[in-house]
Order: C-alpha cells, then structure tokens, then sequence
C-alpha cells in the first residue's frame, strides 16, 4: 500500500480521507500493525484508483507500473542539497 500511495504522490492524510478512514489506522495498516478487513482494503484501493490485485501482489516492486526505485523525495527522505559555492 506504501508503495503505491507514495508512487500516486499521495500522503497518509489524504488517502486516508479519500478512503474515508482514520489516519493513524492508515498508518498501523502501513506498518503492519492493524489488520484490515475487506470493506476497507476496498476503500483504501479505491482510493488509491487501483485494482484491489495490485495491493496484494507479491511481486510489486518488480510491476512495470509500480516497480522500481521510489523518489527519494516521494519516500519522506531528505534529498540532499547541493552546497553552495562562496
């Protein structure tokens, strides 16, 4: 779920609210804290605007859509600035 709501440009609040759940059991979900039940895997997806599949694929990181390395900024790193010449 991370992975996806972070590639859609998403934050926890916002899907949240688009899914109509609370955002700290957002958060447990994303931490593997919380279990979900179905009615709100199916919010979650929808509001995310996926398939329900695609949040239980084993094999996400490597989906030509939702593969590969997500944006340092995306992620909630910190990118590096450049220094400044004096």
């Amino acid at each position: 779920m991370r992975r996806v709501r972070l590639l859609t440009g998403l934050t926890q609040a916002e899907m949240a609210d688009a899914a109509d759940i609370d955002p700290t059991y957002a958060s447990g979900v994303e931490q593997a804290r919380r279990n979900l039940g179905i009615h709100n895997i199916q919010r979650i997806a929808d509001a995310l605007h996926v398939d329900v599949r695609v949040l239980f694929d084993p094999d996400l990181e490597r989906h030509p859509t939702w593969g590969g390395e997500i944006p340092a900024a995306r992620a909630g790193r910190r990118v590096a600035k450049p220094m400044q010449k004096r």
